[in-house]
């Protein structure tokens, strides 16, 4: 199946709902992609999106979401062992930071320590999407080390600390959208989705302003062409900067 024939469908079949009072119905939905025999669990991931769009489906029911895991022994004695780490004051972190850029290899460990317990924090919001939370966890502290290195003797416009969260919450991203591609190429398209409007959100947390298609696609990894795809098909879930406009129209 092409990924626009997806999007197109799911576009128009969305307008088709929103002429019919924001409801369908399933026979409806599975009629209208018929010619591509999507599979019952496939089915359902559209049921999901067009819910989360605000489409009623007749006798649908959206599941209850997910118990989030119990903790594991380990996890609980690598979070207890986090307590005992000191916490820099925000006037240490910001000598740390200086002296990493200045290329004070010495620094390293310390700064890699003081951002340990934000792993978890950050892995939490990303637990119960098909990755283990520890898998998570030991995932964004590879993250953390690598791009802490990474920075060293380095200096950037964009602060040491949104640098490190950002390189770690768009690893975290990558792997739990790749957890969703299992599904199949519909799926993938979905994931897309989400990635895409989770991406937006962390932007704006980090930068304080709404990311542009060029800082989306670069921030992603995805076509800018791709992503205007995705916000067609999101209907104005999904908001860009203004500098957008300019690419607004697709080539033929």
């Amino acid at each position: 199946m092409e990924q626009s024939k997806f999007l197109s469908q799911c576009k128009d079949l969305i307008e088709y709902a929103r002429a019919n009072e924001n409801k369908l119905t399933k026979k409806e939905i599975k009629n209208y992609f018929s010619d591509m025999r999507l599979s019952d669990k496939q089915l359902h991931s559209v049921y999901a999106f067009l819910t989360e769009n605000h489409i009623e489906i007749t006798h649908y029911i959206k599941p209850k979401a997910e118990k989030s895991e119990p903790d594991s022994v380990y996890l609980k004695i690598y979070k207890n062992e986090l307590k005992h780490l000191p916490v820099p004051a925000e006037e240490e972190m910001e000598e740390y930071y200086r002296k990493l850029q200045d290329g004070d290899s010495s620094i390293v460990h310390a700064v890699i320590e003081s951002f340990l317990k934000r792993v978890v924090t950050i892995a939490g919001k990303y637990r119960n999407r098909g990755v283990l939370l520890e898998d998570l966890i030991q995932e964004g502290n590879l993250k953390l080390i690598s791009c802490v290195n990474q920075m060293l003797g380095k200096k950037s416009k964009t602060s040491p600390k949104k640098q490190i969260e950002r390189a770690i919450k768009s690893h975290l991203i990558s792997l739990v959208d790749e957890a969703m591609n299992d599904g199949g190429k519909e799926n993938t398209i979905l994931a897309k989705t989400n990635l895409v409007y989770e991406a937006t959100k962390i932007y704006a947390e980090e930068n304080g302003t709404v990311a542009n298609i060029h800082e989306l696609a670069e921030y992603t990894k995805i076509s800018e062409e791709e992503i205007l795809d995705i916000i067609d098909l999101s209907l104005d879930e999904i908001k860009l900067g203004e500098c957008h406009h300019e690419q607004k129209q697709k080539p033929i």
